[in-house]
């Protein structure tokens, strides 16, 4: 299976360990990761492990951010260059990338709970979850 991973970022912390894990592990089954995300202190551990990485300017933590739209074309040439099979995303902005991805790919699309958000109009008009949900504990899960 070919896995498309959504990030804004790839510093060291909790959403870069948790690729650098995930990713690790899903190659060693035999499956190709590429990542999508701006750049960061993982790149090059993440290279050496066998995942392609693809460097775009979507560092924001704004949804409405218009670098997020102008990258979704790119992202969508990515995704039929690596015949991507399924996207699995990281971060709200991912998130709302992923899912006009996915529609317009007509694929799975993943989302990964890496923490506690605010309420916000937005995620309730456009909650942006995927297919399948993954909470990192169960205290954001219940939350």
């Amino acid at each position: 299976m070919n896995v498309l991973f959504l990030t804004t970022h790839l510093n060291t912390g909790g959403i870069g360990v948790y690729l650098k894990t995930l990713s690790k592990e899903l190659i060693c089954a035999g499956h190709k990761v590429t990542i999508i995300a701006s750049d960061g202190d993982l790149k090059n551990d993440l290279c050496a492990q066998g995942v392609t990485v693809r460097i775009l300017d979507i560092k924001t933590k704004s949804e409405l951010s218009p670098r997020i739209y102008r990258a979704l074309n790119k992202v969508s040439d990515i995704i039929r260059e690596e015949r991507i099979d399924i996207i699995h995303a990281h971060t709200r902005v991912t998130q709302v990338m992923a899912t006009l991805l996915a529609r317009k790919h007509k694929m799975p699309y993943v989302s990964t709970c890496h923490g506690f958000f605010k309420t916000r109009l937005s995620r309730q008009i456009f909650p942006c979850w995927g297919d399948a949900v993954i909470a990192i504990s169960s205290a954001v899960q219940e939350h």
